[in-house]
């Protein structure tokens, strides 16, 4: 809506002509003849004195025949008060064109006068006139060329660009006829320190970098720029005095981790808050210098990521128990001594119950929004770990899907060569609502714990040889495979080995008398759990039901198109299955682990080779890519001349597992082909996944 519509309705006066733009209501008299360049004066104003101010403005000017301009809605008011515009427009909210250099000083002097009770944020491209705080004037381009340069021309071919920079400056050849302030922002403050540089540059005021006179003690030093605005309409004065009180009542609390505020100079224009500087630096350059994506040393830089999340974590806590919430956990606000870490900002910290907004939008999830401030919180925590590891957190809020971005991390991790099941904390922390900080804590710290040990803990090829039996079997557990043609459990067969042999191969030859071996599969339910029981009882009177199985097996054995492939059955029209559960994957883990029964019965590897390591039914140990990997593992570390195409496949089969995983509910989890859900149980879910990627990558090592 229009400022003074008024004005507009009545009846134009033939003394001035009136434009009414987007922006500004021009008032020019025709009798005024102004110069391309010259003095011009700015009055300032509070938004809630705007149009207070803008009305004695304009019955003066009016009168007085005076050319100007002004902000003709209250919408682009604010926009000019707003910490997020152009700082050389900010508080232009009057622009008035003097003729000459003593109708300039009557028009400041009579409005200084007039407005000598109103105060608004000073405009940083001019000088305030005399003690004034809403009146400011500045020599620049009063009618831009035509070619659009800003360029002002002066005696000898001199020039002046007119840049309009928060900053006064005039050309070289033109003295300032108006008297100069006392009092110019700053003033008090430089009388005890001395600023050196500007960290921050914002409309709401500076942030510098500078030191005490009388002890040299460094410090960071925050400028809240008076009548600023913050995008709600709160000034911005407001959150830096929030700021300074808080940190104080903590610092009173022995909270160390946060800024350690030194005294408030509050000048005419700004108040300037000082605090002890942070010799540590922001996190902002991590990922460029100590990523784990480029140092050599990738474990010790991934558990310095991990200690850095750990210590937020405990921060962020301490802090929601003393009732502060939706704090700007960001990389350029956090620093890291090797230790612990430390907030270098408290200015958006808001105590429980204030209404929330985004911090740094690549640190926020659009589903974020159904989360309460103190897990929206913790969830930034995830965000800064994914972006110190090399800025991951730029793709996911990109594409706002978790999955996409975890795969790409899984990736990496078996890529540089780590398990991925470091990262399910991230899993957690990112879905879980009502996060619990000392659960968080115990997450990370299993994780920085699980790097230590997987460098430290290399298996013997005995010992790896064990660990996949004893995946296997806990997948036969898990699964309740029985015996052919009983109700009898297949692991409990394995267990009673150990304890009561004798019925253990009594049980065999009595079921076993029958040559029905043409009706099993070759799988663990099958064929090669049998052979896996003939083996560990190491009895000479079951090699011929062995030998009767191995024939059945060969008459399995087929080429296609010159590739060899064991089918599940004898009958013609068996088809070819590759799982633990009923493939080959199965007799394959068996064959190859043989300790007593001849494991070179036939040609693994010609086999293994056909395996599928890109898609099947799922990715889990049972019935998917983790099973088929775990194979191709086995006749790897049971061969006596390992072909390193076994180990290419496995990881194939590894990095197309990946992509199959699944976060929700705050867990990871497969597809259950057979079940047509999510599962997370061992011999279908991501954890025996992960003993199989454990397994690869003690070998790769």
């Amino acid at each position: 809506m229009l400022l003074d519509t008024h004005l507009i309705n009545t009846k134009t006066s033939t003394r001035y002509v009136l434009t009414v733009g987007r922006i500004f209501t021009q008032i020019d008299f025709p009798g005024n003849k102004l110069r391309d360049s010259f003095w011009k004066i700015h009055v300032s104003s509070s938004l809630n004195n705007y149009l207070t101010i803008l009305r004695i403005c304009k019955k003066y000017l009016i009168t007085q025949n005076v050319d100007f301009k002004y902000v003709n809605k209250m919408a682009t008011a604010f926009d000019f008060m707003n910490s997020q515009t152009v700082m050389g427009n900010a508080g232009k909210l009057i622009t008035i064109y003097p003729t000459s250099i003593a109708q300039a000083t009557t028009i400041m002097d009579h409005l200084s006068y007039k407005l000598k009770n109103f105060a608004g944020p000073e405009i940083l491209t001019d000088m305030p006139y005399k003690e004034s705080k809403c009146v400011f004037y500045r020599f620049g381009q009063i009618n831009r060329p035509k070619n659009g340069l800003n360029i002002i021309y002066g005696p000898n071919k001199s020039q002046f660009i007119d840049n309009r920079e928060p900053i006064f400056k005039i050309p070289v050849w033109i003295n300032n006829p108006f008297p100069i302030p006392i009092n110019n922002t700053g003033t008090e403050l430089r009388q005890k320190y001395m600023l050196q540089g500007i960290i921050k540059r914002n409309n709401s005021g500076n942030v510098y970098l500078g030191y005490r006179l009388s002890d040299h003690q460094k410090v960071i030093v925050k400028e809240a720029r008076k009548y600023i605005l913050n995008n709600d309409g709160s000034f911005k004065t407001e959150n830096r005095e929030s700021e300074f009180s808080i940190s104080l009542g903590l610092r009173r609390k022995g909270l160390t981790f946060i800024p350690l505020p030194i005294e408030r100079i509050s000048e005419k224009f700004s108040i300037f808050f000082v605090y002890k500087l942070n010799p540590h630096l922001s996190l902002n350059d991590y990922p460029s210098t100590q990523s784990p994506l480029i140092v050599p040393n990738w474990r010790k830089s991934l558990k310095e990521v991990l200690k850095i999340s750990l210590s937020l974590t405990k921060q962020l806590d301490i802090l929601h128990k003393n009732g502060f919430e939706n704090i700007d956990v960001s990389d350029l606000n956090i620093s890291w001594d090797g230790h612990k870490t430390a907030f270098l900002d408290l200015d958006s910290l808001q105590r429980k119950g204030e209404k929330s907004y985004i911090k740094t939008q690549i640190y926020w999830q659009t589903n974020f929004a159904q989360y309460n401030n103190q897990d929206r919180d913790f969830k930034r925590v995830a965000m800064l770990f994914l972006y110190l590891i090399g800025d991951q957190n730029y793709f996911l809020s990109l594409t706002n899907n978790f999955d996409k971005s975890y795969h790409l991390l899984t990736h990496w991790a078996l890529q540089i060569g780590t398990n991925p099941s470091i990262f399910e904390f991230l899993v957690f922390i990112m879905q879980k609502r009502q996060l619990s900080a000392p659960l968080i804590e115990r997450k990370i710290t299993d994780s920085i714990n699980f790097l230590t040990n997987e460098k430290n803990d290399t298996l013997s090829a005995t010992d790896q040889k064990k660990k996949i039996q004893q995946i296997v079997y806990r997948a036969v557990l898990l699964e309740k495979v029985v015996f052919p043609g009983t109700q009898k459990p297949l692991s409990s067969l394995i267990d009673e080995i150990s304890s009561n042999k004798a019925a253990v191969t009594h049980f065999l030859q009595t079921k076993l008398s029958n040559d029905r071996f043409a009706a099993l599969n070759i799988g663990l339910s099958g064929l090669a759990g049998i052979i896996y029981l003939i083996d560990q009882l190491r009895d000479d009177n079951l090699r011929p039901i062995f030998d009767k199985i191995i024939l059945s097996i060969r008459q399995r054995m087929v080429s296609i198109q010159g590739r060899k492939y064991v089918k599940m059955y004898k009958s013609i029209n068996s088809p070819i299955s590759p799982y633990l559960s009923d493939g080959f994957a199965g007799l394959a883990i068996v064959t190859s682990n043989l300790t007593f029964l001849d494991k070179d019965s036939f040609d693994f590897c010609s086999y293994a080779n056909n395996l599928p390591v890109c898609f099947s039914k799922s990715a889990g140990l049972w019935d998917g890519l983790s099973g088929i990997a775990l194979a191709l593992l086995s006749e790897y570390l049971n061969s006596s001349k390992p072909d390193p195409k076994l180990l290419v496949c496995a990881e194939k089969c590894l990095n197309n597992a990946l992509d199959f995983l699944l976060a929700q509910n705050s867990q990871l989890y497969f597809d259950d082909f057979h079940k047509y859900k999510l599962t997370s149980n061992y011999s279908r879910g991501p954890q025996s996944f992960y003993d199989v990627i454990a397994v690869y990558l003690n070998i790769k090592n």
